[in-house]
Order: structure tokens, then sequence, then C-alpha cells
């Protein structure tokens, strides 16, 4: 048998590459910047804002599963029908609260709140 040396067979005695440093930053390099230069950690709030409701802001409600953005704190089941493109003469509009419902007359003003889930039925069908 012959026996071959082969270069895997022989020792090694070379060390393996080193890598240049890495360049990493510490989480507290900031503590050396003045506060102008250090990135902002989260977006200033205004304290006592959070409990009043914006005025610009949408409110998204449904009806009939449809997405309507509002911008009114208040509104008559009348005003959401025609923001749902129905005709108040020929539909009837219920606030959908868990199980129950609850019928909307046209000219009494609600409360929006984002998220609100309304129904509107065909007034020529029996319901009840």
């Amino acid at each position: 048998m012959d026996t071959e040396t082969h270069d895997r067979d022989k020792p090694n005695n070379e060390k393996p590459p080193t890598l240049p440093p890495r360049d990493i930053k510490d989480k507290n390099d900031n503590q050396d910047k003045p506060d102008n230069e250090k990135p902002p950690t989260s977006p200033p709030q205004n304290i006592g804002d959070n409990d009043k409701p914006n005025q610009n802001e949408f409110k998204t409600i449904y009806v009939n599963k449809n997405k309507i953005q509002v911008k009114e704190n208040e509104l008559a089941g009348e005003q959401i029908l025609k923001y749902a493109g129905l005709d108040k003469d020929k539909y009837d509009l219920f606030l959908v609260r868990g199980q129950n419902s609850e019928r909307i007359p046209d000219d009494k003003q609600y409360e929006i709140k984002n998220g609100m889930q309304f129904h509107a039925i065909l007034k020529s069908v029996p319901y009840g």
C-alpha cells in the first residue's frame, strides 16, 4: 500500500486570518453629545391634549359593513344614511351594540365614536 501524504494530513501551524475590528457603537454613545445632537427617542407629546377629541381627526364608522370616514363628532340618523348613499325615506338605521341593535331616529343626534357599526334596513322589509 502506498501512503500518500496530503496537505490535509499535515499539521497546520498557520494562524487563521484575523478580521479587522468591527465598528460597534455602544448604546450610551449619545451621552457625550449635547441634547440638540442626540437622536430623538420618541415624538414629543402634549400632556393633557389626549382627553379632548381632535376636531380635525377622521373617525371610521361602518354602515352595512361599508367603511365611511366622517369628521363630525355628532351626526343624526339622516346624515349617517346620507354618508352611506342611502335614502332616509327608504331605510331605517340601527346602531349595532353587541347582539342587540337600537333604531336611530332620522333627527336625533348621536355622538360618533371610531368603529361604530350601523345597519340600514329597507323599510319595506318586516323586522322586529
